[in-house]
């Protein structure tokens, strides 16, 4: 369940035109660029606490 509400935000934030432009984290890890290759992260890298979590409950 988490996974889908992390899932949610992120895709909810980058529908907002401005979204990625908050000064909030999830705004800074839309924006941040790794300095090698100029890539972003992709959905499934963005290290939100809901992304450590397993897929399954116990």
């Amino acid at each position: 369940m988490m996974r889908e509400v992390a899932d949610g935000l992120i895709a909810e934030r980058k529908r907002d035109p401005n979204g990625a432009s908050k000064k909030d984290l999830l705004g800074l890890m839309l924006q941040g660029r790794d300095p090698v290759t100029g890539e972003g992260l992709s959905d499934g890298e963005h290290p939100l606490p809901a992304g450590h979590l397993p897929d399954r409950r116990p």
